[in-house]
């Protein structure tokens, strides 16, 4: 792993400069002390800080990760006895959500900004409390995650289809029964409803749910369903136990015994105990308990859609034992890439998507409605574990560059860092560029796709350290390669759709997914296996899979010669050469001031 502070000599001098001239003229900042520390079995730059707010001194440490500065800095409590914020992650001594993070952070930013920014947290919020001071409370949060990043954690999920939603729309009187199924997964249980029917004797059955998933037959749990009035202002989801559920429905008008089982409810069919509680407000927002232990509930988290929308004949030159693949996006063509691998013999697997798999991906995943609702990444790894045995595929649910704790983040790119291949399948510029800072630092290969709009075809790509240009050299090329083909850069898009010229709607199918991830995986295969010789030629290759663009009939192939965008290092000049002199003594003071590294476990 390379070390930014030894490498980046100006960026250390413009740290060191600017933390230096604000400890000088900030009078908040009552101390600025360099350090090193040891995060793992790597070496980081800090700076632990006294800031002073409101009359008390909040100590806190600023970490430099490996990754800086393409990796956002990191703010820490020290010796905190309780957490400081509800910007914060974690406990006590958790890092704090400040201004700048995975989502907005770009290199140009320093440690002073974010000195400052905490500064501004620990003023606005008062955390150790001042009583003569008067705050405007918690500081505005900046903070917008995705339904992925709120889900992860949640215990009890179900399932609100847009045929349930409909249904139960359209039911008058606002009561009814249900029929559920619980899916059981490592960390968390989903519920889906398959059978619904209201007072009037309509009857709604998902028929999106196929039979031969276990428990969508047979012996499902029974429950019930009811509206509330429209005046009713109750926080629906904060309350416990059926006894309360109970209160709520008399309060809306429904009968005393709408949750009985004792045969008198106006429900059919309550001759045992109810499983399953659908509660609906009056603007249809849905709420779902599961019962147990007598008159206890769960809430259960809502996952629903958008309203707008699924070793013995290895080679023995494709052995990949030993080799960890990290993919990042585990979407249509990452699915099908790690499938693909784990078939050929990769047996560790590092798996980073945030998102979570609904039923309108089928039609190009390789998940099916035994995931509905689980993270990507996790659904993938189980599907890897059922492949071979022994088979270790380690999920992140983080967002690259989303919303999420700097500390977390780091953990990510180093686990990235430490695999002996990263492919990329996000088609996604910021996570690009972000993995390719993560190659450049650890020295590995990065291979990366894209499935052009329409299904006209794709490309994929691979950089190796000291072979190919760097991946941003890379796409430079292939720009480059358009303007001499007198053609538009192709365009790729998230959903894989565009019109023709006529206006048809042309989408990209599963089988064209599938031809361009399953060449990225052979491309994945040869770049782990034989760095310094390849069966192909060139790193770039475009793939046509109709007669469009620059490709003359389906399947046809163009490679891209990407050889002149090699970077050649420039010899550092003579005030590089004093200024990394300057920063190599300045570091191994620090060192001298260190512990050693911590010992080996093993």
């Amino acid at each position: 792993m390379a070390t930014w502070f030894l490498e980046e000599v100006d960026r250390l001098e413009q740290e060191r400069a600017g933390i230096e001239g604000l400890r000088r003229t900030a009078d908040w900042l009552i101390l600025a002390e360099w350090g090193l520390e040891f995060v793992g079995d790597e070496l980081w730059l800090c700076v632990d800080a006294v800031i002073r707010a409101h009359g008390h001194d909040y100590e806190v440490r600023l970490s430099y990760p490996s990754h800086f500065p393409e990796a956002p800095l990191i703010v820490c409590p020290r010796n905190a006895t309780s957490r400081w914020s509800g910007h914060q992650y974690g406990d006590a001594n958790g890092s704090l959500c400040l201004e700048y993070g995975p989502d907005n952070w770009h290199p140009a930013l320093t440690g002073v900004q974010m000195l400052e920014s905490a500064h501004r947290l620990l003023v606005g919020e008062n955390p150790l409390g001042n009583p003569s001071i008067q705050t405007l409370g918690p500081v505005p949060s900046r903070h917008y995650l995705t339904p992925g990043q709120e889900l992860r954690g949640t215990s009890a999920r179900w399932y609100f289809s847009e045929g349930l939603r409909a249904f139960l729309a359209r039911q008058p009187d606002g009561t009814g029964s249900l029929k559920f199924s619980f899916r059981d997964k490592d960390d968390f249980f989903m519920v889906l409803i398959h059978q619904a029917t209201a007072a009037n004797d309509e009857q709604w059955v998902d028929e999106q749910i196929p039979d031969s998933i276990p428990g969508a037959t047979g012996n499902f749990w029974d429950g019930v369903w009811f509206r509330l009035s429209e005046g009713s202002t109750e926080d629906v989801r904060s309350l416990k136990g059926i006894e309360a559920l109970r209160t709520l429905a008399v309060s809306s008008g429904h009968p005393s015994n709408l949750l009985a089982t004792d045969g008198t409810s106006p429900v059919a069919g309550f001759q045992r105990a109810i499983r399953g509680i659908l509660v609906l407000e009056g603007n249809g927002t849905p709420h779902f308990f599961v019962g147990h232990s007598g008159d206890k509930t769960i809430c259960c988290r809502e996952v629903s859609s958008a309203p707008s929308a699924p070793e013995a004949r290895l080679s023995k030159d494709n052995d990949l034992t030993g080799k960890t693949i990290g993919i990042v996006g585990l979407g249509s063509a990452g699915s099908k890439i790690a499938e693909s691998l784990a078939r050929a013999g990769a047996r560790e697997f590092l798996l980073v998507d945030y998102d979570v798999f609904l039923p309108e991906n089928m039609v190009r995943h390789t998940l099916d409605w035994r995931n509905v609702g689980e993270h990507k990444a996790a659904g993938v790894a189980a599907t890897l574990r059922l492949i071979a045995a022994g088979m270790k595929a380690k999920v992140s649910r983080l967002h690259l560059t989303g919303q999420e704790s700097n500390a977390s983040l780091n953990v990510t790119l180093q686990d990235l860092g430490a695999c002996d291949l990263l492919i990329d399948a996000t088609a996604d510029a910021q996570v690009f560029n972000r993995l390719a800072a993560v190659v450049k630092n650890a020295g590995k290969p990065l291979v990366w796709l894209e499935i052009f709009a329409g299904g006209i075809g794709g490309m994929i790509a691979r950089s190796r350290p000291q072979i190919d240009p760097p991946p941003q050299q890379m796409r430079a090329a292939l720009l480059a390669f358009c303007r001499e083909q007198n053609v538009a850069a192709p365009r790729a898009t998230r959903d894989y759709g565009t019109e023709d010229g006529e206006g048809t709607v042309l989408t990209a199918s599963d089988a064209d997914v599938a031809i361009v991830a399953h060449h990225a995986a052979r491309l994945a295969i040869d770049t782990v296996l034989t760095p310094s010789f390849s069966r192909y030629p060139f790193s770039m290759y475009l793939l046509g899979l109709a007669a469009a663009w620059i490709f003359q009939a389906p399947f046809d192939t163009v490679p891209v010669d990407v050889s002149p965008y090699q970077e050649t290092p420039a010899a550092p000049s003579a005030d590089q050469a004093d200024a990394a002199r300057n920063n190599l003594e300045f570091v191994s003071k620090l060192l001298a001031k260190r512990p050693h590294a911590p010992a080996d476990p093993a």
